[in-house]
């Protein structure tokens, strides 16, 4: 972050697809709504081989539900979409080492600067990949709830917001497999 020079700093991932007015648009909102720090899109998921899918990912808009949504474990940002202000970025200090997952902590944080808002629209097509191994969804599943849980108290938030939220991550390994041709795996995790 210490490099950056630009009002704005957008996340991406080289083998997504995004389409040619999707920071346009973001830019245009965050000029115009200056109590928003973090902005994403909707997006399609789109397999490993590139063919892209009717199936959207639909995140909400306001920063009161992605809020909620945080809490809950349920999708609230699509993190490959996001542009955000890159001077909030540089206070907060951009995505801390050895913090996983490393989006929730980033959204968390930026949460208590500004406004988090998603675009009701699907301005990206996002590769999904076998990426999961058990191990890592143990992981990231324990580290999660560790996160929640200081932010919780760190904020004395009610206990009774958080859920459990395995689903999200077993959702998106048979999403990989649907993708992929293999509909009888994908079935085993939805």
């Amino acid at each position: 972050m210490s490099k950056v020079n630009t009002k704005y700093v957008a996340r991406i991932d080289a083998d997504d697809i995004y389409f040619v007015n999707k920071f346009m648009k973001q830019i245009n909102f965050l000029e115009k709504n200056n109590e928003v720090v973090l902005i994403g899109t909707n997006a399609n998921y789109m397999s490993e081989n590139g063919k892209i899918s009717k199936i959207m990912i639909n995140v909400p808009s306001d920063h009161e539900t992605i809020l909620n949504n945080l809490f809950k474990k349920k999708r609230a940002i699509i993190q490959s979409t996001i542009v955000a202000r890159a001077d909030i970025l540089k206070k907060i200090g951009g995505y801390r080492e050895n913090v996983y997952p490393e989006d929730y902590d980033l959204f968390f944080r930026i949460s208590e600067i500004g406004k988090i808002h998603n675009l009701d629209e699907s301005l990206a097509s996002i590769r999904i990949h076998k990426s999961f191994s058990h191990y890592n969804l143990n992981l990231l599943i324990k580290n999660h709830q560790k996160l929640i849980e200081s932010y919780n108290v760190k904020n004395n938030i009610q206990k009774n917001k958080v859920s459990s939220f395995a689903s999200i991550y077993l959702n998106r390994i048979g999403l990989y497999y649907y993708l992929n041709g293999n509909k009888i795996m994908a079935l085993l995790f939805y």
